[in-house]
């Protein structure tokens, strides 16, 4: 499977169903950069979609159950060159009850009651899903939903409603954009010089996950011995190519 973008930078049909996401909602992107003509648009979309993700997750205010962000300070890579950092790490239970496997579940009583979901909206408030042969509504990105379905989130289930938990789903983005996305190599063109995904780290259940009368999750202290709680990580690095002269900078697209 390669990365599957559509890159619109107007109104323009979609090939595959998926989810729509406009100019507006990601990071440092316009429109003109997703002509068809652009050589470098996997780069640029896939780096504004991990500042956009960064950018709304890192505040400490922004609840996210089960989650942590990171965003490394750019490192050298040469003369007018650095290379950007980024982990996005989600926390995963599975129930040995049922043999199912999901977020942490959020608290459904006490204090703290629906605190911890998030959706695809509170990251990206103008996106859509859309159906294959549709018009977009204007320029933007669509992430195909089969091939986010490969990994391990259902587009079918898919509600990107305000107030609904999309957790499981962004996860599955990250972890498709960790596996999929186009690395630079000496025969293939991308600003992209690293992807990984991390082995499963098992952790053990904070006591404030189900600490009463105000638990900070839905897990029942007694369910415990059942459940297995375990992290992964996902990473990517974006080379960018710095205009000292213009003072600006951009991806940068070469082979290695």
């Amino acid at each position: 499977m390669a990365f599957e973008l559509e890159y619109f930078d107007g109104v323009g049909q979609a090939i595959e169903t998926g989810v729509f996401i406009p100019v507006g909602d990601l990071s440092g992107l316009d429109g003109t950069e997703l002509a068809a003509a652009a050589v470098d648009t996997e780069g640029k979309a896939v780096l504004a979609l991990a500042n956009t993700l960064y950018d709304t997750l890192s505040p400490a205010a922004f609840d996210k159950l089960g989650w942590s962000v990171s965003k490394a300070n750019p490192i050298s890579a040469g003369p007018d060159l650095i290379n950007q950092g980024f982990t996005f790490t989600a926390t995963y239970v599975v129930d040995l009850s049922d043999s199912t496997v999901g977020p942490i579940p959020v608290p459904t009583g006490g204090d703290n009651q629906d605190i911890g979901k998030f959706g695809l909206v509170d990251i990206f408030p103008n996106a859509v899903k859309i159906a294959a042969d549709v018009n977009t509504p204007g320029a933007g990105i669509v992430i195909s939903g089969s091939a986010v379905a490969g990994y391990g989130a259902a587009y079918a289930d898919l509600n990107i409603g305000a107030g609904e938990d999309n957790r499981a789903w962004i996860a599955a983005l990250l972890n498709y954009m960790a596996v999929e996305t186009t690395l630079r190599s000496a025969s293939e063109a991308s600003a992209v010089v690293a992807i990984s995904r991390g082995n499963p780290i098992n952790i053990t259940p904070p006591a404030a996950l189900t600490a009463a009368p105000n638990p900070t999750s839905g897990l029942v202290a007694a369910d415990l011995p059942l459940l297995v709680l375990f992290t992964i990580s996902y990473g990517l690095t974006v080379q960018l190519l710095l205009d000292q002269s213009a003072q600006t900078f951009d991806v940068n697209h070469v082979t290695a």
